[in-house]
């Protein structure tokens, strides 16, 4: 929930949170031009805004942000979470959302970066994978009086789910360093721009 106290947001005389805001006075999230929408979007989609041009992502799932409308990079780390939640074993509900970003408020001493939450819930998740292949593993030695039968081992078939969220990890790796490296070279353009004027 959004306190009010710190981001407030007005729709004729009434104070809402930013969702609220949304869905009465949309506003594109990259030039904050209000949207023309007839209606509110009730599913995953996306279109062009019509005065800078950019691609605005519709997620009225998400819980990640306040907003309904998201800018790419804001679409992506949704997709991330969603991706980590879709696992038995991985972290990646609200609940786990919100105990890692406490747990790392405490350790940085101020608000933790989204993509740091993940990256801790990405690392949380492959903690509990291995623990889960281990456990299983130690029922299976004390089962057969330690010697397990070969079609009983992990197979690579039960390995998937590890190899798997160590891909995710590596996806959202490249993701965070193309962002990073986007958000550098619009600075500079944004600095050269200046410069001719």
């Amino acid at each position: 929930m959004t306190d009010f106290s710190i981001d407030p947001h007005v729709v004729g005389d009434r104070i809402v949170c930013k969702r609220c805001h949304d869905l009465l006075n949309p506003q594109c999230p990259y030039c904050t031009v209000n949207l023309l929408r007839k209606k509110v979007p009730t599913r995953r989609s996306s279109f062009k805004c019509k005065a800078c041009g950019e691609q605005i992502i519709v997620e009225p799932n998400n819980w990640l942000y306040d907003s309904i409308y998201l800018d790419e990079h804001q679409a992506g780390y949704v997709g991330y979470v969603e991706q980590l939640d879709h696992w038995v074993f991985t972290e990646g509900s609200r609940k786990a959302y919100e105990q890692m970003r406490e747990k790392l408020r405490k350790k940085f001493g101020g608000e933790p970066r989204i993509g740091d939450v993940i990256w801790g819930l990405m690392n949380q998740s492959v903690i509990a994978v291995n623990q889960h292949y281990d456990k299983q593993q130690e029922e299976l030695r004390r089962t057969f009086d330690g010697r397990v039968p070969r079609e009983l081992k992990l197979t690579a078939a039960d390995k998937v789910e590890l190899r798997d969220l160590r891909d995710l990890m590596k996806d959202f790796q490249a993701f965070e360093r193309a962002m990073k490296a986007e958000a550098k070279s619009r600075k500079k353009r944004g600095k050269k721009s200046k410069a001719a004027r």
